[in-house]
């Protein structure tokens, strides 16, 4: 069975879940989100709280927001694209009796125009590389995806489940 996670953003620039706007567009756009999901809607899980995937893993979605330098500063890339990155953390059970296998390409960021994006191989370190988790430890890392100008992020999928995330 696949795990389908989707993690609703309506992207803005600061910090998750402080508490404004959900529609507010990506920086520099002026696409304004036209489809998220509302805090607490049915089988919505809290940033933060851990699910069980069919295979038996715990996944937690940490943290979800543009991607800046220290000192604030979005990073762009060469096309002026912006990026967003996600904190995952994937955790095998001690009572597991085999590795858990864990792909980042399987986290796909849905945009408000419809695109998916698969992750980049690399961007924000740590990033979540896919790989075997043993029994009772974790996995953590960032997703990093490249969103083109203009656009805004609108669902991380990756299983049954959903996480609501809203950057403000």
């Amino acid at each position: 069975m696949l795990a389908v996670l989707v993690l609703a953003l309506a992207p803005a620039i600061g910090c998750v879940g402080s508490g404004g706007s959900n529609t507010s567009p990506a920086p520099g756009s002026d696409a304004a989100v036209a489809d998220f999901v509302l805090p607490n809607s049915e089988r919505a899980v809290a940033i933060g709280q851990s699910v069980e995937t069919p295979n038996g893993h715990e996944v937690t979605v940490q943290k979800a927001a543009w991607w800046r330098r220290h000192g604030g500063l979005l990073v762009h890339s060469d096309l002026d694209n912006l990026f967003w990155v996600v904190r995952i953390r994937a955790c095998a059970p001690p009572s597991h009796t085999s590795l858990v296998l864990v792909f980042s390409d399987d986290y796909t960021l849905t945009l408000d125009d419809g695109d998916r994006l698969n992750p980049l191989v690399s961007g924000r370190e740590p990033w979540f590389a896919s790989g075997e988790i043993p029994p009772g430890q974790c996995r953590s890392g960032w997703l990093t995806y490249e969103v083109p100008n203009g656009a805004s992020p609108v669902a991380l999928q990756y299983g049954v489940h959903r996480f609501d995330v809203y950057a403000s």
